[in-house]
């Protein structure tokens, strides 16, 4: 509706503009034709639906030519390189795989989730040992940190709050994996 009132309005002002510049060219210049006033229709309003429309047609597989590129946006000659539409064409993508899979033992997990665990250091092998230990006694997330922040009060926080949470992940990892195989 907006649109249509809109267009309305331009057009009462092109044919205003247009009657004004007829006149002025007959007082001045006697029975000649005269130019035409055009408002600018701003194409900014609908460009981003419009890319988007072509966005998801593009994603479904339809091509466009650089005709329709250079028409729908304006575009000139030169402003695209036209190029073998095969080199843009992209791989079929694989079917969704919505199959179970085995369940794996949780040492293999815990073996490929901490690589570097052989490579850590003397701070960070005590630490970690500490954070086993604790965890081993049913001690919460903020006793942890607070005894560990304690015994090596030279760490930095971001570095202990990283190997807390990589061994808190790995013990709950292990529970869920454990849990679900009594229960297989």
């Amino acid at each position: 509706m907006t649109d249509d009132i809109r267009d309305a309005d331009s057009r009462i002002v092109e044919d205003t503009f247009n009657r004004l510049i007829e006149w002025v060219v007959e007082l001045n210049f006697g029975n000649v034709s005269a130019p035409k006033f055009e408002l600018f229709e701003n194409e900014e309003s609908g460009t981003k639906e419009r890319a988007e429309c072509d966005k998801t047609l593009a994603d479904s597989g339809v091509r466009f030519t650089p005709q329709y590129w250079k028409r729908t946006y304006g575009l000139e000659d030169g402003d695209i390189a036209e190029t073998d539409a095969a080199a843009f064409r992209q791989p079929a993508k694989p079917p969704a795989d919505f199959a179970e899979h085995d369940h794996t033992d949780a040492g293999l997990i815990i073996d490929t989730l901490a690589p570097d665990a052989g490579r850590l250091n003397a701070q960070g092998q005590a630490l970690t040992a500490a954070l086993v230990n604790e965890i081993q006694k049913g001690e919460t997330q903020d006793n942890i940190l607070d005894r560990l922040a304690e015994a090596f009060p030279n760490m930095d926080d971001a570095d202990l709050q990283n190997e807390l949470a990589r061994v808190l992940f790995l013990s709950e990892l292990v529970g869920r994996i454990e849990a679900s195989g009594e229960l297989a």
